[in-house]
């Protein structure tokens, strides 16, 4: 099974928890998640924060701690590609070698 994938978007109009444990089953997701989204989303929010085991983050806010304790990583395709634009960030400012 894949561990990560990403999606096109994450919308909800209307907080729906129903609706979004059926989103995420239809990806696959059967155990939690780490959510990373490039921008905030109250509605993406409130319909996922009552899933056990599913972690909503910005891709800024991302740590190695919850990436490694999830079973799946789910980025938008927005929050991917941002990731890989600066993928190693200390306190605002990249880091080079």
């Amino acid at each position: 099974s894949d561990s990560a994938m990403v999606v096109d978007e994450l919308r909800c109009p209307e907080p729906r928890t129903k609706a979004f444990a059926a989103m995420l089953a239809a990806l696959g997701v059967r155990r939690g998640c780490l959510l990373a989204m490039d921008e905030r989303s109250t509605g993406v929010y409130l319909s996922g924060r009552n899933i056990p085991n599913t972690i909503i983050r910005l891709v800024d806010e991302l740590n190695a701690y919850e990436i490694l304790r999830q079973p799946k990583l789910v980025f938008t395709k927005a929050a991917l590609e941002r990731l890989l634009r600066d993928p190693v960030r200390l306190g605002g400012a990249s880091v080079r070698s």
